[in-house]
């Protein structure tokens, strides 16, 4: 699936806060961050931050994910600070995907293999 999120800059200018911590807390919900490492005698672990995946599988939950505001409280992705996403966009390409996985695994195959058939009679 794939989500675009466009940032106002203008409203988040407005609520006093930062683009870089909006486009950190989306980066942790959707694919994870490292936030530094742990030593255990010879070995070297990564401390992994992300959301669980049912928090950040469709576009309603990303919708509702809760941004942090200067002055403490939190408010909701689509909401607070201004995000425009795209949904018609994500059905095209994914449209566009599912047809042409569906064209390369099934009809090219059978294309070929009808050809095939009528070249050896």
């Amino acid at each position: 699936m794939l989500i675009v999120i466009i940032l106002d800059r203008d409203r988040i200018a407005r609520y006093g806060m930062n683009i870089r911590d909006i486009q950190n807390t989306i980066e942790a919900a959707v694919g994870g961050i490292t936030l530094g490492q742990i030593y255990e005698e010879q070995k070297r672990f990564d401390i992994f931050l992300r959301f669980e995946p049912e928090y950040c599988k469709d576009i309603e939950q990303i919708e509702g994910l809760l941004i942090r505001l200067p002055n403490g409280g939190q408010v909701p992705l689509a909401k607070g600070p201004g995000a425009e996403i795209w949904r018609p966009l994500a059905t095209v390409v994914v449209g566009g995907l599912i047809t042409s996985t569906l064209v390369t695994l099934i009809v090219l195959p059978l294309i070929f293999q009808t050809l095939k058939k009528e070249k050896i009679r």
